[in-house]
């Protein structure tokens, strides 16, 4: 399964998308991200302790969230049945 490594390069909290075939559930959470990343980010900083623990936190939140819309789309897709 494909890795969501919300760190870039420059330190900057992003996503990224490593495995193709998953734009529906990335999108969903990728806007949820681009809303919600300061809020969030203050909030696991706060219940952390310190801002690298804070990040650790919200990358944590994020990876589930993404696992959870890919399992959701995968229950989605099993309960459908072909054609």
């Amino acid at each position: 399964m494909g890795d969501l490594n919300p760190v870039s390069a420059e330190g900057s909290l992003r996503l990224h998308r490593s495995e193709p075939g998953l734009d529906a559930p990335r999108n969903r959470v990728q806007a949820i991200y681009e809303t919600e990343l300061d809020h969030l980010l203050a909030t696991c900083t706060l219940l952390a302790g310190d801002r690298t623990a804070g990040e650790d936190l919200a990358q944590s939140v994020f990876a589930e969230a993404l696992q959870r819309e890919r399992r959701s789309l995968d229950t989605f897709a099993t309960l459908s049945g072909p054609g």
